[in-house]
């Protein structure tokens, strides 16, 4: 009797201890950024005199997270023959070959290529893309045969996978696909990130409507729908950018959705007037399951002239807050003067 009471007792410490070690295990830092366009080299050569100069204001906080993620806006490509039609205020970004081993020098991890513009110029445009990623070793996810990127971290795998509603990119606006690709991803990796790039763009986007949206004659999905879908499938973080500008955050089931990061680095054909020249990076920690413990947004601002830079003035992290409070009642979030936030719990 004595004996199974020891037996007992021991399997209790060890099923204790046990405990204790899974609660103080590492969380996953993951830091997101939305448009990266380093510069293009059509219609005419418009490039910084070192890529890496775009990102070195930022270069610090980049680095802050055992993730780093951003939507890259455009083809890596010098076959431009086959560039989209066009009538008139066309953009083409089409960034040389050297773009993947700037961005890992800038602290990127993993991008995604699902947007409107990763088809500027056509199926070349496309594969040359995802050969120069592959080539450059900088994993990606987001073209139409919708492969995730997996990464590993602190014994952890973390998938990405990336849709948005434009031709040649994982399908957004097919629910029921999404639905089942982010089911499959879920099942196989320990954290789930999925990226969207929808929305209507500009200043008159910050507002997050209900329903779809369009834009240009094109259906830019709902994103209230698709975030809340993505996270019902398993989804832990999911990460929207398109608009140009941010918009509100806002906790589903312990789950982060970030609505538009809005511009990060996007060397002079971009408008950056006003909250176009917001550079948000979001840096957010979850816990080993994917329940989002906590973050903050570090503001930055960019001009014709540079790259992002810290903004003082923290604009971007108190729009975020503004745009949550008013467009999402409820969003389940504290923000504190720093840009820094927590969960609310009910």
């Amino acid at each position: 009797m004595i004996t199974q009471l020891i037996a007992a007792l021991a399997t209790g410490l060890v099923l204790l201890a046990g405990g204790n070690a899974r609660a103080s295990e590492p969380a996953i830092t993951i830091n997101a950024v939305g448009d990266i366009m380093t510069g293009s080299i059509y219609p005419t050569p418009l490039l910084p005199e070192r890529c890496t100069d775009l990102f070195a204001g930022m270069r610090e906080p980049l680095g802050r997270a055992d993730i780093t993620f951003g939507n890259l806006e455009g083809a890596i490509t010098d076959n431009t023959a086959d560039a989209k039609p066009c009538k008139d205020n066309c953009y083409f970004f089409a960034m040389p070959s050297d773009t993947p081993q700037c961005l890992k020098d800038s602290g990127f991890d993993v991008v995604s290529v699902a947007n409107n513009h990763a088809g500027d110029f056509g199926a070349a445009g496309r594969r040359d893309t995802a050969l120069n990623l592959t080539r450059g070793g900088l994993p990606f996810s987001g073209q139409d045969n919708c492969v995730p990127a997996i990464l590993e971290r602190k014994g952890l795998k973390i998938g990405v996978l990336a849709f948005s509603p434009s031709a040649g990119t994982c399908p957004m606006n097919d629910h029921a696909g999404a639905e089942r690709l982010i089911r499959e991803l879920a099942g196989k990796v320990d954290i789930t990130v999925i990226s969207m790039h929808a929305g209507a763009e500009g200043m008159k986007a910050m507002t997050l409507p209900p329903g779809r949206e369009f834009f240009l004659g094109q259906d830019r999905g709902d994103v209230r729908a698709f975030a809340r879908l993505a996270i019902d499938a398993g989804a832990d973080l999911v990460l929207g950018h398109g608009p140009h500008v941010p918009r509100a955050m806002q906790v589903y089931k312990d789950r982060l959705i970030a609505y538009s990061l809005g511009n990060f680095a996007t060397w002079q054909r971009f408008n950056l007037r006003d909250a176009n020249g917001y550079a948000m990076l979001l840096n957010v920690e979850l816990d080993r399951t994917g329940r989002l413990l906590g973050g903050q947004i570090i503001s930055g601002f960019q001009t014709k002239q540079s790259g992002p830079q810290p903004d003082p003035e923290q604009r971007a992290a108190q729009l975020v807050q503004q745009l949550s409070e008013r467009d999402v009642p409820g969003h389940g979030l504290r923000f504190g003067p720093d840009g820094k936030f927590a969960t609310v719990k009910p």
